[in-house]
């Protein structure tokens, strides 16, 4: 239609509320032109439902090389929307100018307080400016925390009531007291982060 009428200033969203309809009216114009596509699951809802919605139709196709934008349509602060498509890119590695933080699940093996715990590393991540491509891992256990850290830059691994932290794969320092174990992870991203690229 566009061809025909020698205009290709264009950009086409083809959205719906529904996932599966999104996903495949995307992959229908992906095959039909080569236009830059906007994704948007519209009207998707409230902060948590409207974000999971939309990380599953944009990661189905992005994964497949469709979509040049993207914009999740939640119930909430234009900000959230914001935040919600860099972690949305950030899965995929397509999004590498903020910190990854990758935390585990809470089951019966931890010994230290990691949900508080867990916050606190992502509000002194920004409190921090840190704006590079860096993994940092919270882990509650030494079970899951020594296979995270070897693919950490930055690492916290809990045991009872105390941790380690490390750096690289490395262990940095350990049996730091919990109450203590914040402040020491914090100096080691002070001194560390500037030198990583």
């Amino acid at each position: 239609f566009f061809d025909s009428r020698d205009f290709s200033n264009v950009v086409i969203s083809l959205k719906s509320s529904q996932v599966p309809t999104m996903i495949h009216a995307n992959q229908e114009i992906a095959r039909q032109c080569d236009a830059p596509l906007h994704l948007g699951v519209t009207e998707a809802g409230p902060k948590f439902e409207g974000s999971i919605k939309s990380a599953v139709g944009f990661g189905v196709l992005l994964h497949q090389g469709i979509g040049d934008t993207i914009r999740t349509s939640l119930s909430d602060a234009p900000e959230e929307e914001i935040l919600a498509c860099k972690e949305i890119l950030k899965s995929l590695k397509l999004y590498t100018k903020e910190p990854d933080i990758v935390s585990c699940p809470t089951c019966g093996r931890i010994d230290i307080d990691l949900i508080p715990m867990v916050e606190k590393v992502k509000q002194m991540i920004h409190d921090e400016g840190i704006r590079k491509n860096i993994r940092v891992s919270v882990m509650g256990c030494v079970v899951n925390a020594l296979g995270e850290a070897k693919e950490a830059d930055f690492a916290i691994a809990g045991g009872r009531k105390q941790g380690n932290i490390y750096y690289k794969g490395e262990l940095y320092k350990g049996n730091i007291l919990e109450a203590q174990l914040l402040e020491e992870f914090l100096k080691l991203i002070r001194e560390k982060a500037p030198l990583l690229s």
